[in-house]
């Protein structure tokens, strides 16, 4: 991998440069470098880059622990650990063929370049701090989002329960109302056979009674006619008294026929304006069921719409509490998972424990057939046992360290899945906590 460009700053700006970063450093700590000097001015920026003491960084890491003999890395390990931590840094600072070398014999030439580029990497990060407090604060902005959507989501439950409930009130009314509209519809169909029925009945007899009207006029008519022409008759031709009364009687005879048809014609008239009354208010009843059937209608459709409505938010509530079931699926495997990988840790402390134990006993056995050996050094046949015996724990010694660096790998090999899985179930939150905002 190629090496970060970055100036080469010269001495005076080197020590300048430094002490802007609370790093003090001389100009004899540069022109004749210490190892020890060195590897504190190499801890200070270490610790200002990981804002971790020195101390809590040389801690024993997992796979020490889990080591067999851990007292005997008890110096090595902090060493092993610094030098990693600082071979991490210098790579990020840009350089990567970083040594122990650097620290036990460093350079002129080598310190200025390496502290050239840790100079220029926390110049960088000062810098980029900034940008690191906006993403930060936005961060914290998509979780309070996420909050508020978790909230949001809770009320719009509570106003679906609360709709559901509404419309499973109204139900009943609903039926009744589509019931009752069902009913006028069949009353308005009965009427409607019933009005055409009438107004067909009805036309014969608006017919009949207007040729009846007409023919009461004509005749009334003709009875003024012959009432003229029977009082210029009676001027001209004088009668006897008999013809005369015989007339009237005839005249007032045929004038009771027509009045008693004329009572007939308006009797038959009355009903005719009854049934036309009767009809006026059908048509009106008919009016008065047509606006209620309109009505009703308009309230049904109001109510499916209220009803897509919630049939709407109710697909989108069962599709967010989809999601939010696979997300917590999800999560509890992520848990279940590093569950199993604690219980894995735990069941191969045990094991380490138990070889432990083992190995502790097999020295101590080997200790006493060491003593019981020097205590019979004197004779041949014992000196060969002893150097039988030698060669036998050496044997044991040679397999037990190979059990040893077997565990090790093992362990690393555990603690490297442990931390696959870590991170698995980290991204695996992040995804859901961008799915759920």
């Amino acid at each position: 991998m190629a090496d970060m460009t970055f100036p080469i700053l010269k001495l005076q700006e080197l020590i300048s440069c430094s002490d802007e970063l609370r790093v003090p450093i001389t100009a004899a700590d540069v022109r004749e470098p210490q190892p020890a000097v060195v590897q504190k001015i190499f801890e200070a920026y270490l610790e200002m880059f990981l804002s971790v003491k020195v101390d809590t960084i040389k801690q024993p890491s997992f796979d020490a622990m889990m080591l067999d003999y851990p007292d005997l890395h008890e110096d090595s390990f902090p060493k092993l650990v610094m030098m990693a931590a600082m071979t991490r840094m210098f790579q990020a600072c840009g350089i990567y063929d970083f040594s122990l070398q650097d620290i036990t014999k460093p350079g002129v030439k080598r310190i200025k370049k390496l502290l050239s580029a840790v100079i220029n990497f926390a110049k960088f990060r000062e810098f980029q701090l900034g940008s690191v407090d906006e993403l930060l604060e936005k961060r914290e902005q998509l979780a309070a989002d996420h909050s508020k959507a978790l909230t949001l989501n809770a009320q719009m439950d509570e106003e679906l329960a609360s709709l559901a409930a509404v419309q499973e009130a109204e139900m009943p009314e609903r039926q009744r109302l589509e019931g009752e509209g069902k009913e006028m519809m069949v009353k308005i169909g009965v009427l409607n056979k019933k009005q055409l029925k009438l107004q067909q009945a009805s036309h014969p007899k608006r017919n009949a009674l207007s040729d009846i009207i007409h023919t009461v006029g004509q005749e009334e008519f003709e009875i003024s006619k012959l009432s003229v022409a029977c009082k210029t008759l009676e001027g001209q031709i004088v009668q006897s008294p008999e013809i005369l009364k015989q007339e009237i009687a005839l005249l007032g005879a045929k004038l009771e026929q027509e009045r008693e048809n004329v009572v007939v014609l308006e009797k038959r008239g009355r009903e005719l304006a009854v049934q036309t009354d009767r009809m006026s208010t059908t048509k009106t009843d008919i009016a008065k069921a047509r606006k209620q059937l309109d009505e009703v209608e308009k309230e049904i459709a109001r109510l499916n719409v209220a009803n897509e409505d919630c049939e709407q938010t109710k697909e989108g509530v069962i599709r967010e509490g989809r999601l939010l079931k696979e997300s917590k699926a999800k999560e509890e495997l992520l848990k279940w998972q590093i569950e199993d990988c604690s219980e894995k840790i735990a069941r191969l402390s045990q094991q380490r424990d138990m070889k432990r134990t083992e190995a502790q006993r097999e020295i101590e056995k080997a200790r006493k057939d060491n003593a019981t050996l020097k205590k019979e050094g004197g004779s041949l046949s014992n000196a060969r046992e002893s150097t039988q015996a030698q060669a036998t724990f050496k044997a044991k010694v040679t397999e037990r360290k190979e059990q040893h660096q077997q565990q090790i790998a093992a362990i690393r090999e555990q603690h490297a899945h442990l931390v696959n899985k870590i991170y698995s179930y980290d991204d695996g939150l992040k995804v859901m906590m961008a799915a759920a905002c």
